[in-house]
Formats: C-alpha cells, structure tokens, sequence
C-alpha cells in the first residue's frame, strides 16, 4: 500500500484511524485538511529517488497550513527503502 495508500486511506476515512504513518509517499494536498484532527507522523528518505520527499513535504506544509497536527522526519542517508528500517526499529523497541 505504501504512503500514497496511507494518505489515500486516512483523507476517505479520517473517522477510522487513532493515528496514520505515511512512509514514502505523497497525496492529494487538496483534500488533506480531512485528517486535521488525525495525529500524523510522516517518514521520507531524503535520497528517494522512486518517490521524491517533495510529495511528503507538499503532505506536510498543506496539512500544517490546515491546522493539523504533524511531525515528519527524514532519517539521514535514507532513500525509499527507509520503511524496512523503521519496521526493524519498531520490533526493536516493542520487543
């Protein structure tokens, strides 16, 4: 599904989500002041070159702009494959 399916998602169904992690990807900055109300932590490889950290960082000015709440980070060094990274991250620190 990746990020775009994760902002695709939440923006359709904001009502359905405690909190959404877009990884990699980007969405329609139109219609994100849907998830204003949704806690929102963007990651994007600043060394993407399959989907450029652009489309994040469009993601995130909007959703700002909108009042909604965001945190993104660009882990260093990182290109798209920063989602597997996380995910080994994440067992890590759940055990």
């Amino acid at each position: 599904m990746g990020g775009y399916g994760a902002w695709s998602l939440a923006m359709a169904h904001p009502d359905r989500w405690a909190a959404v992690v877009p990884v990699s990807g980007g969405g329609d900055t139109t219609r994100v002041a849907a998830v204003k109300n949704v806690p929102i932590w963007v990651f994007h490889g600043p060394q993407d070159r399959i989907v450029y950290p652009e489309r994040s960082r469009e993601m995130v000015a909007a959703l700002k702009k909108a009042g909604g709440r965001v945190r993104y980070d660009e882990p260093k060094s990182e290109a798209h494959g920063v989602g597997s990274r996380l995910t080994t991250v994440s067992c890590w620190r759940t055990g």
